[in-house]
């Protein structure tokens, strides 16, 4: 039988017994204040399509350190989403797109993925099929997560993730294989400065004499990003309202929604696709001055943030971040699917906990997460108020809703049940949803819960 033949036997199947008792559609409180909704993706394993853009100039070996050091907690992360580990696609890739400022040439490493078979990969990117199955490593997923993370320092000091995210996935002759059409696409940058991807090659030769010897952040800034004060960019002071430039207001760079639109489109339902990114604070942001070589000043753009570093590679004293205004807009576009850390928390510890729970939420976390209204209270325990619904397709263009009833003697297969989970503990309920049925969950199926809280 062929899959489409076998989806359709499942859908049917799943179907006729959910018909077997008279359902409604989603409608639960006007008040939409008091509904948690839970997303469940019922394909087994899930799909998850990793990309790591890890910056690699001279500044960042630290924290590419404490990113290596961290890999086991980051794997057991992935094994501990609902399900246990995805089936996965792994890959990393760097800002460095070359150009023509310090440590620049050429097109740099053009967005293509890095280090995998250095590292004892079968090609060049992970591939493991899920819980038990097949994959393509000589070492644990944790060992080689770390080795490929570790890109080395020489990388083009302008640096432009998102420029290079780009090129890495929207050129289809470029990592061929690395995303699926079904997979939920993750997208995880770790970077010490903000993004300074260039449009326009002529941008490298309208730099201020010297900026093409030194890593000028200020040059991207005030290309990149308008602030509320208006004016001179150059003006030494604070900066408020800081965003980035528009369309027709950019010099020599890429706009972000574009950017974002062409990730978004790799997809049929833009909802597969999560953005992390782990940088410098976004604020304060303040235009200074620094001193060159030669004793000429030039405005700077001040780091935001600080930090001593738990693993001192490459140098005595705190380490600093700049404001990643531009990224972290980038991150905001996907709302609800993203999450935006600190680069100077250290270890990476709350960057880490950050990603579980995007991913949990993501890929499959039924607990109910606020305080559920109780539905019987003459019962012992609680029993949550909640709706459920099975979708094919959710939310895409050929979405078909099947309601699903509570579990009981009557409601047939499949249907739905409240337990007490111990993987609920972090929530006040303790409590999951958990959908029955005796059938295969045919592909793109999702289960949706509503369910009214305090």
């Amino acid at each position: 039988m062929s899959t489409t033949a076998k989806a359709t036997a499942s859908i049917a199947a799943l179907t006729l017994a959910a018909a077997c008792v008279e359902r409604q559609p989603m409608r639960l409180d006007p008040d939409q204040s008091r509904v948690e909704t839970i997303v469940i993706p019922k394909f087994s394993p899930p799909e998850l399509d990793l990309l790591i853009v890890v910056d690699d100039s001279p500044s960042m070996a630290d924290e590419r350190a404490a990113l290596a050091a961290n890999a086991r907690q980051f794997v057991s992360v992935l094994e501990n989403i609902d399900g246990g580990l995805p089936s996965l696609h792994l890959g990393v890739i760097t800002t460095d797109l070359g150009g023509d400022g310090p440590g620049c040439a050429g097109r740099g490493d053009a967005g293509l993925l890095q280090r995998a078979e250095a590292c004892g990969v079968d090609g060049t990117f992970v591939r493991i099929d899920g819980v038990g199955g097949r994959n393509n490593l000589s070492r644990d997923l944790a060992g080689t997560v770390a080795c490929m993370v570790d890109v080395g320092t020489d990388g083009c000091e302008i640096e432009q993730p998102l420029a290079a995210l780009d090129a890495a996935l929207t050129d289809d002759t470029r990592n061929v294989g690395f995303v699926r059409p079904e997979a939920q696409l993750f997208v995880l940058f770790i970077t010490d400065d903000d993004d300074c991807s260039v449009a326009d090659p002529a941008w490298w030769s309208h730099l201020p004499a010297g900026a093409r010897d030194r890593a000028d952040d200020f040059a991207c800034f005030a290309d990149g990003v308008v602030c509320a004060e208006g004016g001179d960019p150059a003006a030494p002071g604070p900066r408020t309202g800081c965003r980035p430039a528009a369309d027709g207001s950019l010099r020599g760079h890429q706009a972000i929604a574009r950017l974002a639109d062409r990730l978004m489109g790799l997809k049929s339902r833009p909802l597969d696709v999560m953005v992390a990114v782990i940088s410098g604070d976004a604020g304060p942001i303040e235009v200074g001055k620094a001193t060159d070589a030669d004793g000429r000043g030039r405005p700077a753009l001040q780091p935001s943030c600080s930090y001593r570093a738990a693993l001192d590679r490459s140098r005595s004293g705190p380490q600093t971040a700049r404001p990643a205004v531009r990224l972290q807009a980038f991150a905001d576009l996907f709302p609800n699917r993203s999450t935006v850390t600190s680069l100077c928390d250290n270890d990476l510890s709350d960057a880490l906990v950050q990603l579980a729970d995007l991913l949990a939420v993501n890929l499959g976390n039924p607990c109910i997460q606020g305080v559920p209204v109780d539905a019987d209270e003459a019962r012992s325990g609680t029993q949550p108020s909640c709706q459920l619904s099975w979708f094919v397709d959710y939310r895409g263009p050929d979405q078909v809703e099947t309601p699903l009833a509570p579990c009981s003697a009557v409601s047939g297969l499949p249907c739905w049940r409240a337990i007490d989970d111990p993987n609920c503990t972090d929530y006040p309920s303790g409590i999951s949803v958990e959908v029955v049925t005796d059938q295969p969950w045919p592909r793109r199926s999702t289960v949706v819960a509503q369910c009214l809280v305090e």
